[in-house]
């Protein structure tokens, strides 16, 4: 066994340029596979750890109202619930405000949620002791601290009222951790200051109360839903509500809030991360796929300069199974060597990379290094490795003892002779290059695959880029989300009002509540969360991806999720109730959406009042007509109704798109600069294994009359028709198939139409990236051909 671990050792001498190389990208495969997968497996188990370290609820119920009528009925019906244990009450202050770091100008829009870290909690409590804090001091979501640091001051405005406020910490809590679900960062103040923005903000400000209520130890070894027991309760409690306006005509009362399972909240939590995650992870596989073409087309280069050998050894008694036990060896202690410190360096720095998850999912990276990952990581890659050395030697059964001794030499070549030297006017060496990539067309397959490969892989980091990174709208669009320019909340007669200004473009504008009904067809029936909608004319229907908007009052529209949940098709009919109440609709449309994981219904006012009453309370979205600015209608509400806050949405969605053009940009950055890495080993490897096999005919050339400029432009451009070809067929193959990648990283969320789509400055990039990377490591490894002489060249074995 020696012998054979012997002679291993001294083919990665002979080949110790390619195993070097070989070692790099199963280190660049095994680091990012770990990191991914880390990354992937960390991020549920940060919301889990982040939940036991607060003692987190599991289900929350968000009331944007102190009504004490309904307040009684709904802590009796989770009193009254079997599967909950625990429930406990705390207020707080909802407010769309104004915050900057103070020294700098521009504000920023945002809804806030203030609570007192005075208050008493027992559930849901905060990460970080707030027991030492009070005056002036707030505690911040750890979101924020990307952008502020211990001791700086905020500045918040809550409508004509400023705040100067201290930050003292950041506080980690997992529903209120991503910007995809409640769009509110969760702050602590001191009671006093709460008391202060209470009083001073009597219309701008809502006093509002989170419910939280945690399930038995039964009920979570049963398996009991936190989704259905929330459900469940809000039914009862609208049922409820509704029995006790028909016995109190005058009580006008309504559930406004928002009822809140923790388990949704974390697979919401996950959208954003798991973007990033699936992209970097598929092109973890592309440099393992890569690595192995690479080894491919090294250990068969190999072979086939080294056949002589071969032939010895076989006539020297040595046999195909201990030839390609020899290979294995090799391939083996590389990719082991090379998976090994990938994994182990992405153990190491798996805290310092996790800190991507502060802009991804809002909370730190609280996990241990993952030891058996590491180890399934090492032995998957070596598995995979050895496996293909297996097929790779199979190479040396094709080979017969005497034409190994032969040297593999025909003493004809049958093929036909392209670019003939005396029939072609093209420059010299293009021709070579032509003839090389053309004339053996089968030895440069590696490097079209690898090519092709890298080429796509970059072409669809840019395409993601282009297509959802950096055009908001398209973002938008397929998320489900409108952007409109100005909102306010009010009742009808407020909406009349706004709609009859002239700057208001009422045939784009609408107003909407949030309200939940149980849906049912057949055995099935979901509570949803559903947008009544008064002017659905005015939705974009390209947010639709099969259908239409509801225009009557027998029709509603689904998501995605929701329609595949319940088993319906649009133009199926449904069942909805409120309360006692019931009557069917039409499914007229589809939509998909990142609010509730896809789980939303959406219907005309129209249709909500079949089953229920008018809406009291709404929120009036506002398009202004062109040639008018958010300034300009916040200016006029400002005279009509002084003490009502308009929401500026562009600037308020800002910090959700920064976050995720951040996010885009980094995925990009990463594939791009994988990419040119694996082009530069691919393609040294490829002119270094080139030079080794053409060193006598180099010598030739030299000898002829050559310099070393024109052999170097030769090296250079002899792979340069196979790169482009390569390139070509990888930007092909994005372009056909790039949307349906894209499509499926977001299925797991119920999406069905994601765009995408390359600029044709996109091509021209990855053509230049990939043909500048591969000409310039081309000519710093034809540097050698400057040292050497053409008598030793030809002369020399």
């Amino acid at each position: 066994m020696y012998r054979l671990f012997f002679i291993a050792k001294n083919n990665m001498k002979k080949q110790k340029g390619d195993m070097i190389t070989f070692f790099i990208m199963t280190f660049i495969a095994s680091f990012m596979i770990f990191t991914c997968v880390n990354l992937l497996l960390g991020t549920f188990k940060i919301l889990d750890t982040n939940q036991e370290q607060i003692n987190g609820t599991d289900t929350l119920f968000m009331v944007y109202s102190e009504d004490p009528i309904i307040l009684f009925k709904l802590k009796e019906i989770m009193q009254g619930d079997e599967n909950i244990e625990k429930i406990e009450e705390n207020k707080f202050l909802s407010a769309n405000a104004k915050f900057r770091k103070k020294g700098t100008k521009k504000w920023s829009d945002y809804s806030f949620h203030f609570c007192s870290y005075e208050e008493e909690r027992t559930i849901q409590t905060t990460s970080i002791d707030v027991s030492h804090f009070s005056g002036n001091e707030i505690v911040l979501p750890i979101a924020m601290s990307a952008s502020y640091r211990i001791g700086d001051i905020i500045e918040i405005k809550i409508s004509d009222n400023e705040y100067d406020f201290k930050v003292v910490g950041f506080n980690e809590d997992f529903i209120y951790c991503s910007s995809m679900n409640l769009g509110s960062y969760l702050c602590f103040i001191s009671e006093k200051a709460y008391s202060e923005i209470e009083f001073e903000n009597p219309v701008m400000v809502r006093s509002s109360k989170h419910i939280k209520g945690q399930l038995s130890k039964e009920a979570k070894a049963n398996n009991v839903s936190a989704d259905d027991t929330v459900n469940n309760m809000y039914n009862e409690l609208n049922a409820w509500i509704l029995d006790y306006k028909k016995s109190h005509p005058d009580y006008e009362g309504e559930f406004s809030g928002n009822f809140i399972p923790a388990e949704l909240m974390k697979m919401s939590s996950m959208i954003t991360p798991f973007m990033f995650i699936a992209m970097v992870l598929v092109l973890a596989v592309i440099v393992l796929a890569i690595a192995l073409v690479v080894i491919d087309f090294s250990v068969k280069n190999f072979i086939a300069s080294n056949i002589k050998n071969t032939g010895i050894m076989e006539a020297a008694g040595y046999t195909v199974k201990q030839l390609m036990l020899i290979l294995l060896v090799q391939l083996l202690s590389i990719s082991f060597a090379g998976s090994v410190a990938g994994a182990v360096i992405g153990g190491l720095s798996s805290k310092k990379i996790g800190y991507i998850m502060l802009f991804l999912l809002g909370l730190e990276w609280n996990q241990p290094i993952n030891y058996p990952l590491m180890i399934a990581v090492i032995v998957v890659i070596s598995l995979t490795i050895g496996a293909f050395a297996i097929v790779l030697g199979r190479e040396y059964k094709k080979i017969s003892v005497l034409d190994a001794l032969r040297g593999g030499m025909n003493t004809h070549n049958y093929k036909k002779n392209v670019f003939p030297l005396d029939k072609t006017n093209l420059p010299m060496a293009l021709t070579l290059a032509l003839k090389e990539t053309f004339g053996k067309f089968r030895g440069q397959i590696g490097v079209i695959i690898i090519m092709a490969v890298l080429g796509f892989s970059a072409a669809m980091g840019i395409g993601i880029y282009d297509s959802i990174g950096k055009d908001t709208d398209a973002l938008l669009r397929i998320s489900g989300l409108e952007l409109y320019d100005a909102a306010v909340d009010g009742d009808q007669n407020m909406k009349a009002e706004i709609f009859s200004l002239p700057m208001v473009n009422k045939e784009k504008s609408y107003s909407e509540a949030w309200m939940a009904f149980e849906f049912i067809t057949g055995k099935k029936k979901m509570t949803l969360t559903t947008r009544v909608i008064d002017g659905t004319d005015a939705m974009n229907p390209d947010l639709m991806v099969e259908g239409r908007w509801p225009k009557y009052d027998n029709e509603v529209a689904l998501g995605t999720n929701a329609i595949k949940s319940l088993g319906l098709e649009v133009g199926d009919t449904i069942k909805v109730k409120n309360g006692e109440e019931e009557a069917s609709y039409l499914v007229t449309g589809s939509l998909q959406t990142f609010n509730n994981m896809g789980q939303m219904g959406y219907m005309t006012k129209e249709g909500y009042e079949k089953i229920g009453k008018e809406i009291p309370v709404t929120s009036i979205n506002i398009n202004l007509k062109d040639g008018y600015k958010f300034k300009d209608f916040e200016n006029q509400m400002k005279d009509m109704y002084p003490d009502i806050e308009v929401v500026d949405i562009y600037a308020s969605v800002g910090s959700l798109m920064t976050m995720l053009t951040v996010s885009m940009k980094a995925v990009l950055a990463i594939i791009m600069l994988v990419s040119s890495v694996i082009v530069a080993l691919a393609v040294a490897l490829i002119v270094r294994t080139k030079i080794t096999k053409e060193w006598r005919n180099l010598g030739v050339n030299k000898a002829l009359g050559f310099t070393s400029s024109q052999l170097i432009t030769q090296i250079i451009l002899s792979n340069l028709p196979a790169i482009l070809i390569g390139v070509s067929i990888g930007l092909i193959l994005a372009t056909i198939f790039g949307s349906k990648l894209l499509l499926g990283m977001f299925l797991i969320f119920g999406f069905k139409k994601v765009p995408f789509y390359l600029s044709p400055i996109s091509y021209v990039v990855v053509v230049v990236m990939m043909v500048g990377v591969a000409m310039i490591v081309s000519w710093i490894n034809g540097q050698k051909i400057k040292n050497l002489e053409p008598v030793k060249m030809i002369t020399e074995e």
